[in-house]
């Protein structure tokens, strides 16, 4: 009888994969509609608030921003989850590789957003032409958000391998109540650029408190990942900062070369921090 037992337990092993594979899919399914939803929704939603004309620049900025960032952000995605669910089913603490991960994504998107940040009603009007000004307009004000959502997104993942899918339900709905109900504010003046600016404070603030949960759950906090960031990255930071804010004040040719010199530095520090993540 002793030799038959585990034949006899696998019928339970196999009912207890199943049921966790059906609340799997009963939780993630909905949140990732809604995701879906919520991003193809919100051009339409622009329109009927702005114009089909604003709604155009709009869908341009965010499609030449997000795109790239999904793509990177899913494959790391791909890498992340398998990693993290191994380390954990082997009791491995798993805070080490999440703080990586999110410290290379952020070495990839700070200097990568600064330059919409600073010159990307420049570089729109450039490669698309004149008429195409205000869609940089829109990619420089959505650039803070989605600098964080290409770090936010990928490590979301540990959140499914941790099994906090109702939590990522509700902050999916959350998140999507928010974004289009910062796209409304300006509607009583008309004003789009405050409903953009808020629309883009709301996605940086979903995205920080992503990080900081993920990172919670790794057995680590937001302030000791930000304390791990360097001086160099707060002095960059805060460059681009300054530099946006003095942009008016400052001739074209005198701003773009400085604009480029700054992102450049971010870039080629990145490049570097990057190699000495891997080498160690």
């Amino acid at each position: 009888l002793w030799r038959a037992r585990p034949y006899l337990s696998a019928p339970r092993r196999s009912l207890s994969v199943a049921r966790n594979w059906l609340r799997y899919t009963l939780w993630v399914t909905p949140t990732t509609l809604l995701n879906q939803a919520s991003v193809t929704a919100v051009a339409p939603f622009v329109a009927s608030l702005y114009g089909a004309g604003f709604a155009g620049q709009f869908s341009l900025a965010t499609r030449m921003l997000a795109m790239p960032s999904a793509l990177v952000g899913q494959a790391i995605a791909t890498v992340l989850f398998p990693k993290v669910a191994r380390m954990t089913r082997e009791g491995r603490p798993t805070l080490l590789a999440v703080q990586s991960v999110a410290s290379a994504l952020a070495s990839i998107a700070w200097p990568t957003f600064a330059v919409t940040a600073l010159l990307g009603p420049e570089l729109f009007a450039l490669v698309f032409g004149a008429e195409w000004h205000e869609a940089g307009v829109v990619a420089a004000i959505l650039s803070p958000w989605l600098a964080w959502s290409l770090v936010s997104s990928p490590v979301s993942s540990v959140a499914t391998v941790r099994n906090r899918l109702s939590q990522l339900l509700v902050l999916g709905l959350l998140e999507a109540s928010l974004r289009f109900g910062s796209l409304a504010l300006g509607m009583a003046n008309g004003d789009w650029m405050i409903s953009l600016a808020a629309y883009s404070a709301v996605g940086c603030l979903i995205s920080v408190y992503t990080v900081a949960w993920v990172l919670r759950l790794s057995g680590g906090g937001l302030l000791g990942w930000l304390k791990s960031w360097g001086a160099w990255t707060w002095a960059f930071i805060a460059a681009v900062i300054a530099l946006a804010a003095v942009k008016s004040m400052l001739p074209l040719v005198v701003f773009v070369p400085l604009a480029l010199v700054l992102c450049g530095l971010g870039g080629l520090a990145a490049m570097r921090g990057l190699i000495q993540m891997v080498k160690g």
